[in-house]
């Protein structure tokens, strides 16, 4: 009698997984489908757009892949060659991974992070990694002063990365810190 209450307890598992798991493709399909609105009549973009503009090359960025686009480099019939533009080489800092607890009055929620800091200069470099203690502690007091609501959205996160790097420029000075980026972010409850 307990391994069939124990199979039916499997089944209600696998059959929740796959709820979520189809919930999520069709959420996914319908965000894909959505038109994408004139950007002339739409006034300012939101944030989450604007990064994925930034990731895809628009906006006047490229995207960092390092790897060459189709048909990029070669010179067009009648075209001058395009010149590479001067970029600088940038360079990263990876702080070791974070778990922190969000505010939460029940104490539940929490953040397991890694955080990348890009910087432009061998010497920005040599002064994050003097100071990374400071800089794990801006990040865990910044961190487990917001809520789930707050880091669990695009635009909660890019507010989080804004707010980390004016606390990062705090402790380095201004214009040290190039970018933030998270290689990993889950929230996660007990």
């Amino acid at each position: 009698m307990s391994k069939l209450f124990a199979n039916k307890k499997l089944l209600i598992i696998v059959l929740a997984a796959v709820l979520v798991l189809a919930g999520g493709g069709g959420a996914a399909m319908m965000m894909l489908k959505k038109k994408k609105p004139d950007a002339k009549a739409a006034g300012p973009k939101p944030v989450a757009t604007e990064i994925v503009d930034d990731a895809k090359g628009a906006a006047g960025g490229e995207a960092q892949t390092g790897e060459a686009k189709a048909g990029e480099g070669e010179a067009k019939e009648g075209a001058a060659p395009a010149k590479e533009p001067a970029t600088k080489k940038s360079l990263t800092y990876g702080l070791e991974k974070f778990t922190v607890n969000l505010l939460d009055p029940k104490g539940r929620w929490f953040v397991t992070t890694s955080i990348q800091i890009e910087m432009d200069s061998a010497k920005a470099r040599g002064e994050i990694e003097e100071k990374v203690a400071p800089l794990r502690d801006a990040t865990i007091m910044l961190l487990s002063s917001k809520t789930r609501e707050e880091v669990q959205s695009i635009g909660g996160k890019e507010r989080f990365k804004r707010e980390l790097q004016l606390r990062f420029e705090g402790i380095l000075g201004a214009d040290t810190v190039k970018n933030i980026w998270f290689s990993d972010f889950m929230v996660v409850t007990r």
